[in-house]
């Protein structure tokens, strides 16, 4: 099954992790998810994209099985 979507609520392989910005603190948007099957065969994990629209700052995350 693939899992690479822009926006919409993300497809998590764990618990759900939304990282905080480093300048004001507060949870950052979810903005897109690339899944590594996507891009390799035997690719395994999603990459997860975050946004801060105050501070205009970006951050990603991983989650693998």
């Amino acid at each position: 099954m693939k899992f690479t979507k822009i926006g919409g609520i993300p497809t998590w392989i764990q618990d759900a992790e939304y990282p905080q910005c480093p300048k004001c603190g507060e949870k950052m948007m979810f903005v897109g998810q690339v899944s590594m099957e996507d891009l390799e065969e035997y690719g395994e994990g999603i990459y997860y994209g975050f946004i801060c629209n105050e501070c205009k700052i970006a951050a990603t995350g991983y989650q693998q099985t």
